[in-house]
C-alpha cells in the first residue's frame, strides 16, 4: 500500500472517529434538552401556565395525548380546557428515571415513572402513578423540542375512573392530566 493510500485511510478513520464523537456529544446535548422539555411541560401544566404549555407542545393536528390507551386530547386547547376545569384543585407530578432516546436529528422519545398528587377543595388527597411517555420533534426555527404525542399509563386506571364513566359532570378526572 502506498503512502498516499495509507494517509487516505488514516484520514477517513480520523474523520469517522471525530464524527462519532461529535454525534455522541450532540446526542447527549439533545437528550438533556429533551429531558428539560418534558420536565418543563409537567411544571407548566402544574402551574397552569398557558404560554409555557403552548411552547412545550405542537399546536397543530398532529398532537395527541392518550391516557390508558384512550385518546384524551387532540389539541393544546383541549388540554388547557381540562386544566381550567380543575378549578382550585392543585396537582403535583414527580418524575423519576427519565429516559431519553434520540431517534434522529429531529426526533426523540422519552419515558419516566411518575407519581401525581391531587389536593384541594373537594378532593380527598388523591395519589396515583404509572408511566409517562412522550414523542418529541425538534423545531429548527426555534431550536427547541416540542411534544407531538404522549401517553399516561396507570396500572388499573387512575383513581375515580369508575365514577367518571357514570357521571362526568362533577368528577375531577385525574386521568385527564397530561
Amino acid at each position: 500500500m502506498s503512502a498516499v493510500a495509507i494517509r487516505a485511510v488514516v484520514a477517513v478513520v480520523v474523520l469517522a472517529l471525530a464524527s462519532a464523537c461529535r454525534s455522541s456529544a450532540s446526542d447527549a446535548g439533545a437528550e438533556s434538552d429533551v429531558e428539560n422539555t418534558v420536565r418543563a411541560a409537567v411544571a407548566a401544566i402544574e402551574r397552569r401556565d398557558e404560554p409555557a404549555v403552548r411552547r412545550a407542545f405542537v399546536e397543530d393536528d398532529r398532537l395527541r395525548w392518550y391516557t390508558d390507551g384512550a385518546l384524551a386530547y387532540a389539541s393544546v386547547d383541549a388540554m388547557l380546557a381540562s386544566m381550567a376545569s380543575y378549578g382550585s384543585v392543585r396537582f403535583a407530578t414527580e418524575l423519576e428515571d427519565v429516559e431519553v432516546v434520540v431517534l434522529a436529528r429531529k426526533s426523540a422519545a422519552a419515558s419516566a415513572a411518575f407519581t401525581t398528587e391531587l389536593s384541594g377543595p373537594g378532593v380527598d388527597d388523591v395519589r396515583y402513578g404509572g408511566v409517562l411517555t412522550w414523542v418529541l420533534e425538534h423545531d429548527d426555527a426555534t431550536d427547541t423540542w416540542r411534544i407531538v404525542r404522549g401517553h399516561t399509563s396507570t396500572p388499573g386506571g387512575p383513581p375515580g375512573a369508575e365514577a367518571n364513566v357514570e357521571d362526568t359532570s362533577s368528577a375531577v378526572d385525574p386521568s385527564s392530566s397530561p
